[in-house]
Parts: C-alpha cells; sequence; structure tokens
C-alpha cells in the first residue's frame, strides 16, 4: 500500500521519476527522439501512480497538471523531431517539479 505517510514509499516513486527525468535529459542531449518519447510515456504513468499517492497535499493536482502537460508535450515535440519544442517542454517539466518539491516541503514542514 502505498501512502504519503509512507517515507520508503515516497521515496522509491520519487527516485523513479529522477531517473526517467535524467534519461529524459540524455536523450535530449543527444536528440534521441525514440528515447524521449519513451521516457515520456514512462513519466506519464509514473505520474499517474504519484497523483494518487499524494492527491491529498493541498496544491498538489495543480503542479501535477502542469507537469503532465509539460511531459505531453515533450511527447508532441519529440514525435514531431522537434528539438526546440522538446526543449521548451522539459523546461517546463523541471520548472513544475521544481515547484512541486518546494509545496511538498512546505505541506510537511507544515505538519511537523
Amino acid at each position: 500500500n502505498v501512502s504519503e505517510s509512507d517515507p520508503e514509499s515516497f521515496n522509491f516513486w520519487m527516485n523513479v521519476k529522477l531517473s526517467e527525468s535524467q534519461k529524459l535529459l540524455a536523450a535530449l542531449a543527444r536528440e534521441d527522439y525514440e528515447s524521449l518519447t519513451q521516457s515520456s510515456q514512462t513519466l506519464e504513468t509514473l505520474s499517474a501512480v504519484e497523483g494518487f499517492v499524494r492527491r491529498g497535499t493541498p496544491g498538489y493536482r495543480t503542479q501535477l497538471r502542469n507537469f503532465e502537460f509539460a511531459v505531453a508535450e515533450i511527447k508532441k515535440q519529440a514525435r514531431k523531431e522537434n528539438i526546440e519544442g522538446v526543449t521548451l517542454g522539459f523546461q517546463q517539466m523541471t520548472l513544475s517539479c521544481v515547484n512541486c518539491h518546494k509545496l511538498i516541503r512546505s505541506a510537511a514542514s507544515s505538519t511537523d
């Protein structure tokens, strides 16, 4: 049972997403559109899982939508072989990750 109150489960999913994001960056640097598409699809799936885990955190749904939009844009632009579009999507995804982690840390510190 994966829950927000289980740090091991939370860390596991965050580490998986981080690893996939790193693969995405490597594929972006190599202009490897097939890997970009695969990694973005994996991130879409992971986002759905984590969305279930974090659904009770205030403000999380907004950040999740931002992340999902950015990942969908990465996939769309990778299919078009548009490296500039993929790069912009990656920047948007990174910003959504930073903002979400800030939100999660703030929520965690307010419950301590």
